[in-house]
């Protein structure tokens, strides 16, 4: 006998009746690396915020929107009606409910105590004063940010992989001795 390649059998195809043709596929060693056998790995989390794997709600915070003079609308305003800390809403989303916007979602860039906005990407149209939106804190995707939520558990992601830097790293060669030169 000749062998003429290395596989696996995948389906097979018959018929109840013992005259009939039967098929039977064969599938290479080399089709069997195109299959995704699991999920990719990564340092960061693969969950989306608020889908089913993390499993976080989102909590929005409603306001409106003041236009601040001598600022781009499109990128830095005042949002009313919210009182949260500096930074409590950084790299968050903003979500227009009414407007010429309505609907649009945009990265928080910062988010100043005094309810001052500025996003990352300018909205499509420009703000107008007393406009509805809604603000939410978003996820990071790391393990200090999963923690923070309490939300460990669900973290999709193989953050205690040795990175690059780790790698290099020689056991001890790091540490101050006392009585080095």
């Amino acid at each position: 006998a000749e062998i003429v390649g290395y596989g696996t059998v995948g389906e097979v195809e018959y018929s109840s009746d013992a005259k009939d043709k039967r098929k039977v596929e064969f599938r290479s060693l080399t089709q069997q690396l195109t299959v995704n056998t699991n999920q990719y790995y990564s340092l960061t989390c693969r969950a989306d915020f608020g889908d089913d794997r993390c499993g976080m709600p989102f909590v929005w915070e409603s306001g409106t929107v003041e236009l601040i003079p001598g600022e781009n609308p499109n990128l830095v305003f005042k949002v009313n009606g919210i009182s949260q800390p500096a930074d409590y809403f950084e790299l968050g989303v903003l979500n227009a409910i009414d407007g010429d916007n309505a609907g649009a979602d945009e990265e928080i860039e910062s988010w100043g105590a005094d309810g001052r906005v500025k996003l990352s990407y300018p909205l499509p149209y420009q703000m107008d004063d007393g406009v509805a939106v809604r603000l939410r804190k978003d996820c990071g995707k790391t393990e200090t940010d999963c923690k923070n939520y309490g939300n460990i558990v669900n973290m999709r992601a193989e953050h205690l992989t040795p990175s690059e830097d780790q790698a290099v790293m020689v056991p001890g060669a790091y540490i101050k001795n006392q009585n080095a030169l």
